[in-house]
């Protein structure tokens, strides 16, 4: 997939990471941090809205840091080191961080294929 970046890429990108950042509060506002809910499940919405604003932002860090030209590399190479740590964390005892990153893989794909679209390819 060969795409350009472009003023309307950072603008979705930005607004990516202020929607999952308003999800995020919503979802620590409401408490589902990792507490019990009544059927004794962990729900972790919270620590995956997390994992999507750190992704998001470290997106946009990288794309501030390297500049346009190198904008969609950088943002394939987050996505797959947070896809990453989401399949070697699949064993892990923690939901809560397997949550995390699902969070970022999945953000920073949604955000690529976002871009696809707008560039119609």
């Amino acid at each position: 997939m060969s795409s350009t970046w472009s003023r309307t890429s950072s603008d979705t990108l930005a607004r990516r990471r202020h929607t999952a950042a308003a999800r995020w509060a919503g979802a620590t506002a409401a408490g589902t941090a990792g507490t019990l809910d009544r059927a004794g499940t962990t729900p972790y919405a919270a620590k995956y809205h997390e994992g999507e604003v750190a992704a998001l932002g470290e997106a946009m860090g990288a794309v501030i840091s390297a500049g346009p030209r190198e904008a969609i590399p950088l943002v394939r190479e987050a996505r797959d080191r947070w896809a990453h740590r989401s399949v070697s964390l699949s064993a892990s005892p923690s939901p809560a961080w397997r949550a995390y990153y699902e969070g970022g893989r999945d953000a920073l794909a949604a955000f690529l294929e976002a871009v696809r679209e707008e560039n119609h390819l």
